[in-house]
């Protein structure tokens, strides 16, 4: 029991994560976690340099990272991945501010920022293998994406799944 309070860790507990965002109909979970990851690793960084915890925007990437067309759906947004925001976002050298790009869970037109400086840049991202989780999650939160498989999408109940 002792061993597993010591890889317990909650960053809930540091006044760090952002509420959560209702994605509504609109498959953009990829969009919610990339923000996320950003803003959280900003409030800690930048701890006590803002007002209020800074918040990034998933609408931008979801207004302005090209959706490849089979991929829309029909709330005209569209599957993605977390990998794939943060090359964007490295492209365009930041991504909006919450409060300057309002998140509504749908697809709309891409809103250009000519003042860069009112954007969060990144210098990079990368990928956590699995035996290093526990030491990086107390780093910072991490984003992870997984796969639904055929089978997966084929349980009608959980239930059935565990018992």
């Amino acid at each position: 029991m002792d061993e597993l309070q010591e890889e317990y860790f909650d960053w809930r507990q540091h006044n760090i994560l952002t509420p959560v965002r209702d994605q509504k109909k609109c498959n953009c979970c990829w969009a919610i976690a990339a923000a996320g990851a950003i803003e959280s690793l900003y409030n800690i960084v930048y701890k006590g340099q803002y007002n209020n915890i800074l918040q990034a925007a998933p609408q931008h990437l979801i207004d302005c990272l090209n959706p490849n067309p089979r991929d829309i759906g029909p709330e005209e947004c569209y599957t993605s991945t977390v990998r794939k925001a943060f090359k964007w976002i490295l492209s365009n050298k930041g991504i909006a501010k919450e409060k300057d790009y309002q998140f509504n869970a749908r697809r709309g037109n891409c809103k250009e920022f000519l003042e860069r400086k009112s954007l969060i840049p990144i210098k990079g991202y990368e990928k956590v293998d699995i035996e290093n989780l526990s030491s990086k999650i107390k780093e910072q939160p991490i984003t992870c994406g997984i796969r639904i498989t055929n089978e997966l999408r084929r349980l009608r109940n959980i239930r059935e799944f565990v018992m």
